[in-house]
């Protein structure tokens, strides 16, 4: 019994925003941990 949703096309939105939230959260880790070397490398880490 369904309740909420159309079935696999509602399956298919859910997983396709997880996939969008999770390339935001790769991508924000990935520029914050070169940020971090960037100011390592330069000596203006506080």
């Amino acid at each position: 019994m369904q309740i909420f949703g159309d079935g696999e096309r509602d399956l298919i939105k859910h997983l396709y925003l997880a996939n969008i939230c999770f390339d935001g959260a790769l991508v924000s880790a990935l520029s914050a941990a070169a940020l971090l070397l960037i100011r390592r490398k330069d000596g203006t880490l506080t």
